[in-house]
C-alpha cells in the first residue's frame, strides 16, 4: 500500500513529518496491515479533466523499489513464479526477494495468483 501526502503550507518546515516518522506514528494508531509500505510526498494531487484525483497518474509517481538490486530468478520454478507475478501485477521485472503487496498486489490479486499457481504447477 502506498500513501500519498501533501504537507500543509501553513505548517512550519521544521514541524513537517518525514516518511519514516509518519510510519512510526501510524503504527501506534493503526493495525499493521493498514500502515503503508511507502509514503510519497506530493505538492498537489494530479487531477483528471473532470477535477477528480487521477489514480492512474498517482501510480506512476511512486517508486516501489526498495533501492536494493533486483535478484533475478535462478531456477525454472522461480522463473515461472516471477512470470505469473509480472503478468498479474503488470510490472516489467520481479526479483526473488520482492514483496507482492509492495509491487501493487492486494488480497484479491493474491487469490488469483494462487489459482494461477495451482494451474501452472
Amino acid at each position: 500500500m502506498v500513501a500519498y501526502v501533501i504537507s500543509s503550507d501553513l505548517a512550519p518546515a521544521d514541524s513537517r513529518v518525514e516518511g519514516e516518522e509518519l510510519k512510526r506514528h501510524l503504527r501506534l494508531r493503526l493495525p499493521e496491515y493498514m500502515v503503508p509500505e511507502q509514503i510519497v510526498e506530493l505538492t498537489e494531487f494530479p487531477l483528471t479533466a473532470n477535477g477528480k484525483i487521477d489514480r492512474q497518474a498517482l501510480s506512476t509517481m511512486d517508486d516501489r523499489s526498495t533501492g536494493e538490486p533486483t535478484i533475478e530468478p535462478r531456477t525454472p520454478l522461480e522463473s515461472r513464479i516471477a512470470e505469473l507475478w509480472r503478468d498479474l501485477l503488470g510490472v516489467e521485472t520481479v526479483g526473488i526477494r520482492e514483496n507482492f503487496f509492495v509491487l501493487g498486489g492486494h488480497s484479491l490479486m493474491a487469490t488469483r495468483l494462487i489459482a494461477r499457481l495451482r494451474r501452472a504447477l
